[in-house]
């Protein structure tokens, strides 16, 4: 029995330490899918996914510091074929294009709640739009904190999110393709007015007021 009672005072020691250890790192792991921001001003979500900041939308020199550099794993070869992951968890069906500069190339097509694995090479980019229509979701859209949904494939195994805060820009005056500002020194805006207003608007704005064409009512 003494045994017993001189046991019983180091059990609930360590019970009560074990318990600590549990409470302390409860609040890290419960947070550790939250975004981070980077050297760019982007938000990391979950393994690497971005959203770009407004500086880089509008390209606005921005540092870059040692979280940006470690964006991309430099032990990764260039010709290395990667997997990646990107889950909907957005209240809308969601397009996924590969940004190849251009118009993008559509890869998928995601229900709520949806996912898909698409092969990838480091440097790869995918951005997303609302099902059918084009339209670019940005995290915590119509807010003053709204950017642009953006997925820089960096390194093996990324899992990207399409947060559930994701909406459309209240903007209405946005360009919707890469090759927006391309088209528009081409001299496309005057040539093509009605696409490029809707399609190309911020990058047309200099060349015909796009920023106030783009209310149909005042187009007509």
């Amino acid at each position: 029995e003494d045994g017993g009672s001189t046991l019983w005072p180091m059990i609930k020691h360590l019970l009560v330490v074990v318990l600590a250890v549990g409470l302390y790192y409860a609040p890290s792991l419960a947070s550790s899918g939250e975004a981070a921001v980077d050297g760019l001003g982007n938000v990391a979500v979950d393994g690497g996914g971005t959203v770009e900041s407004k500086a880089a939308a509008e390209g606005k020199a921005a540092a870059v510091d040692d979280a940006e550099v470690a964006a991309v794993d430099p032990t990764v070869p260039l010709d290395e074929q990667l997997v990646i992951t990107i889950t909907n968890e957005s209240p809308y069906r969601v397009d996924v294009y590969f940004d190849d500069g251009s118009y993008g190339v559509h890869i998928s097509i995601l229900e709520q709640g949806g996912s898909t694995s698409i092969n990838s090479y480091i440097g790869h980019k995918f951005f997303v739009t609302r099902h059918g229509v084009k339209e670019g979701l940005f995290a915590h859209g119509g807010t003053e904190d709204e950017r642009r949904l953006r997925f820089d494939v960096g390194r093996r195994d990324q899992k990207f999110v399409v947060p559930d805060h994701a909406r459309p820009s209240d903007n209405p005056c946005l360009d919707r393709f890469g090759i927006c500002k391309q088209q528009a020194d081409a001299g496309m805006c005057e040539r093509s007015p009605g696409w490029m207003i809707v399609h190309c608007c911020e990058s047309c704005d200099p060349y015909l007021n796009s920023s106030e064409l783009i209310d149909p009512a005042k187009r007509c």
